[in-house]
């Protein structure tokens, strides 16, 4: 099941013409770990958060999304125990 989050960052992936590899390496995280958290499959690590909006240069109204998305993350997360 996807998650808001993996959802989230797979448009940033895709509205910065990058491939999954692409984004992996800026995340310094490989390729079937990142798909593994676009897909809900495992819980993002926290510190992607800043790296994201360092990264991608996040505006104001894209950082509350990020946060937005973060916090149904983990809640998403929770209920899947």
């Amino acid at each position: 099941m996807k998650t808001k989050f993996g959802k989230f960052l797979k448009k940033l992936r895709v509205d910065h013409d990058e491939r999954l590899s692409d984004m992996a390496g800026k995340l310094k995280v490989s390729s079937s770990f990142l798909s593994t958290v676009e897909n809900g499959k495992k819980m993002f690590p926290s510190r992607f958060i800043a790296e994201l909006c360092i990264l991608y240069n996040l505006d104001e109204k894209k950082k509350l999304e990020l946060m937005d998305v973060v916090m149904s993350g983990y809640h998403e997360y929770e209920n899947t125990k």
